[in-house]
């Protein structure tokens, strides 16, 4: 893009008053957009425009307010309005579309009415450090999904299109090749197992999930299925051995420190005395120098699931206590730092 929208007004740069009130109503700009992604509103779109009656047909909307919703967006540069009561894409609102190379709609469709009832009561972590999530829904966020499948088939979904730009620069970071036997931990629908083993030729992979989750996976990529083992099972309980590394991917920061250290202690476990639990995490930054996107992944984790980002420090010391030493650091080029830890 060659210019980024304003996201507050002239008048709020005099005023710290202004500026903060307005910086608190952002929330209406994030629901909207997760609206439009859930009716599609970018599918229905050209460059020209179409009527918002039109719109409103297709989509089983009502047109006055649909119209209202698509012009508050319009302010944002999330579609254009070039004749009245006509709207049509923008740069921003493309990437809403369900053909788009680099689509957000499947990621936008995981977050639901279930997700935002417990944002909204993110002050009960504050106060309790637990997760609001278990406070307004009574299970836990994976509890949740396990008895939702719709809701676990979006998410489920939502977190491949997600890993889809970060796997292959992750797999390319560490040196997998070296490997015999590599478990991918809570490895979701296995595309960052197929990226390793696309670039570690000699080793089997066994991707470790859920058994709901097993049970619902399409096939894997054709080029390295046949090295594949899927098993389901709990990583609370036990990690299946006989493997040389073990891999963490966007799993640990789920849970609290005695959770993640329980996993980590599992791994270590079933783990060849030569192997390395290789984690991919998204490290909090040491200093604050303005909006990151792992500081909103925090506070994401606090309120859906009581879990966090970490520091490097923080990692090394959760390896400590699960009978680990931190070997290596690599950075990925994408959001994701991958960390190699040994047997201690």
């Amino acid at each position: 893009m060659s210019q980024t929208p304003e996201l507050f007004s002239p008048e709020a740069a005099q005023s710290a008053a202004r500026l903060v009130d307005e910086m608190s109503r952002l929330f209406f700009v994030s629901r909207a957009i997760h609206v439009v992604a859930e009716l599609g509103i970018a599918d229905r779109l050209d460059a020209s425009g179409v009527s918002v009656e039109a719109i409103a047909k297709e989509t089983a909307t009502d047109a006055v307010c649909l119209r209202r919703l698509l012009r508050f967006l319009s302010a944002y540069g999330i579609f254009e309005e070039p004749a009245p009561d006509r709207f049509a894409n923008t740069p921003l609102s493309a990437v809403l579309h369900s053909d788009h190379p680099n689509s957000l709609r499947v990621s936008l469709r995981r977050i639901g009415d279930f997700w935002w009832s417990a944002i909204g009561h993110l002050d009960h972590s504050v106060r309790t450090g637990e997760s609001a999530f278990r406070h307004v829904h009574g299970v836990s966020f994976f509890q949740y999904l396990k008895a939702n499948p719709d809701i676990q088939g979006r998410f489920d979904a939502a977190m491949a299109r997600i890993s889809d730009a970060d796997d292959s620069a992750i797999a390319a970071a560490y040196d997998f090749g070296r490997f015999r036997r590599i478990i991918d931990v809570g490895g979701g629908r296995g595309g960052l197992l197929v990226q390793i083993l696309r670039r570690a030729p000699r080793a089997i992979g066994v991707l470790f999930e859920q058994p709901q989750v097993i049970e619902g996976l399409r096939p894997l990529a054709d080029d390295v299925a046949a090295r594949i083992e899927l098993v389901g099972g709990d990583f609370f309980a036990a990690v299946p051995g006989g493997a040389d590394c073990h891999v963490i991917k966007g799993v640990l920061h789920d849970f609290d420190d005695e959770r993640c250290v329980r996993i980590l202690e599992n791994c270590r476990r079933s783990l060849a005395p030569d192997g390395r639990v290789v984690i991919a995490n998204r490290d909090l930054p040491s200093s604050i120098s303005g909006p990151h996107p792992n500081l909103t992944m925090d506070i994401q984790m606090m309120a859906l699931l009581g879990g966090r980002e970490r520091t490097a420090a923080e990692w090394s010391a959760l390896f400590e206590r699960a009978g680990l030493r931190l070997s290596d650091t690599f950075p990925t080029g994408v959001e994701f730092t991958v960390i190699a830890a040994a047997p201690a």
